[in-house]
């Protein structure tokens, strides 16, 4: 068997559906399977690990290949959604990546250090603002003066990762990224929407204002190289 680096797998954790999905582009599923659980609480029991188990080891069985990490979507009540903001003046006529990085992190502790239950798993900047103009993108800005940011932090409480990660661990498989159905703006479970889908159009889409946090023995960025991205010191 091989390590094919080109494909992704999704595994949703649902309180009532287990998905586990592999594609090898956005919209092209090469494997797909699903298990109806009755449960109304994340329960990563016997059952789901025997499903789990045997549906990686049937995808690699007939692709030959070898699933060394994937991508885990939880429900979003599991999250902790905070979106905070916070300016700085920038003494350059250009403001750069690095300004706009530095304000991340200085939010990022700061959100840190009031939720140390929690691990930050997504970050997006919801809004740039120089002196009192809106900007979408960071392109788009022009000019230095006074830099404002909106930043969207989501976080997962740190005893379920530690539950997934040892669970997968098993498994040897890592834990790439995590997704919450509300960041893939899915709210609650519904049969009917393909949750891994979601997140692959997620991951292989472009998304220039989210930050791509990079754990500090890792130099190996996400699927894209994101335009943000900070070293995980904590």
């Amino acid at each position: 068997m091989s390590i094919d680096r080109k494909i992704e797998s999704f595994i949703y954790l649902g309180k009532n559906k287990i998905s586990i999905s592999v594609f090898n582009e956005k919209n092209r599923p090469i494997f797909k399977k699903n298990l109806l659980i009755q449960k109304n609480y994340l329960d990563l029991d016997f059952n789901a690990h025997e499903f789990i188990e045997k549906t990686i080891f049937e995808f690699e069985k007939k692709n030959q290949i070898f699933l060394k990490q994937t991508n885990i979507i939880i429900d979003h009540d599991h999250f902790l959604e905070i979106n905070i903001s916070k300016k700085d003046k920038v003494n350059k006529p250009l403001i750069t990546k690095q300004d706009i990085e530095y304000l991340i992190f200085d939010l990022k502790k700061i959100v840190q250090d009031n939720n140390y239950n929690y691990s930050i798993t997504n970050i997006k900047i919801k809004n740039f603002r120089v002196d009192e103009k809106n900007y979408e993108t960071f392109e788009q800005i022009t000019s230095g003066g006074i830099l404002s940011l909106e930043v969207m932090f989501e976080s997962l409480k740190k005893e379920i990762q530690v539950e997934i990660k040892n669970f997968f661990s098993n498994l040897e498989i890592d834990i790439n990224k995590y997704f919450s159905t509300n960041y893939l703006e899915l709210g609650t479970f519904n049969e009917k929407v393909d949750v891994c889908a979601a997140a692959a159009k997620s991951l292989y889409n472009y998304d220039q204002n989210e930050v791509t946090i990079i754990p500090k023995m890792r130099k190996k960025k996400s699927f894209f190289e994101k335009l943000f991205y900070l070293i995980d010191k904590f």
